[in-house]
Order: C-alpha cells, then structure tokens, then sequence
C-alpha cells in the first residue's frame, strides 16, 4: 500500500498533537509509555 507525503504528514502530525494532549493530561512517564508504543506506528508510516 502506497501512503503520499500528505498523507503522512498528517499521520505523523496527527500522531504527535495526540501524544503532547497526552502528555499534558496525564503522568509525564505514562506518556513516554505512549511514545515507545508508537515508534512502530511511525517507522510503518514513514517506511510505506
């Protein structure tokens, strides 16, 4: 499956805005939980 460059810049975007409201509402190491969690989802995204 080929992703465009808007398309990822919207995941990836998309992707950090969701982490940063993360990181605000919640414990500072929770949120870096939820970062290493996404790595994968990132390097999928970036990779494709």
């Amino acid at each position: 499956m080929y992703i465009t460059i808007k398309q990822k810049f919207v995941a990836i975007v998309t992707g950090s805005l969701l982490w940063v409201v993360f990181l605000l509402f919640s414990p500072w190491w929770l949120a870096f939980i939820a970062l290493f969690a996404m790595v994968p989802f990132f390097w999928k995204i970036l990779r494709s």
